[in-house]
């Protein structure tokens, strides 16, 4: 039985199916982020969970355009990233390593410990008396 509203419901959709592919098609050009039927901005999901790009320069990253949602860009020629909000503000930043401290041996911790001790006491031996010991008297043969 031929029913119109059927046939204007499959046409409607077919329609919907063929707009949506086209703008999948138009932002993969773009690089922009998914826009749905009702024009709400929907999250990317990928690989990635932030919006980064490599950039040579930080006059680069400085006209680099933010679409709609605050950019982190990576140096390639150095060790920083730069940061572009949303309001236009732009901040640098520059990496650094953290290094773990070394592990010393015995003999350094030793000769550490005695350097300690002898600032505390000025250079000056602990026991005085030990510098003065007592004269032996020597046996006569």
């Amino acid at each position: 039985m031929y029913n119109p509203i059927n046939d204007r419901i499959n046409n409607l959709m077919n329609q919907k199916q063929m707009i949506e592919s086209q703008l999948q098609n138009i932002q993969q050009l773009a690089n922009i982020p998914p826009i749905n039927i009702n024009n709400q901005i929907t999250p990317n999901v990928g690989l990635n969970d932030f919006n980064g790009k490599w950039v040579n320069n930080e006059q680069e990253a400085r006209n680099m355009m933010v679409n709609g949602l605050p950019s982190i860009m990576l140096d390639r020629n150095d060790s920083v990233f730069y940061m572009k909000s949303l309001d236009g503000s732009f901040k640098k930043y520059r990496f650094q390593e953290e290094t773990e401290p070394k592990k010393d041996n015995i003999e350094q911790r030793l000769d550490k410990l005695e350097a300690m001790i002898l600032g505390l006491t000025n250079g000056s031996n602990i026991n005085p008396k030990a510098n003065k010991e007592t004269p032996r008297k020597e046996l006569k043969a």
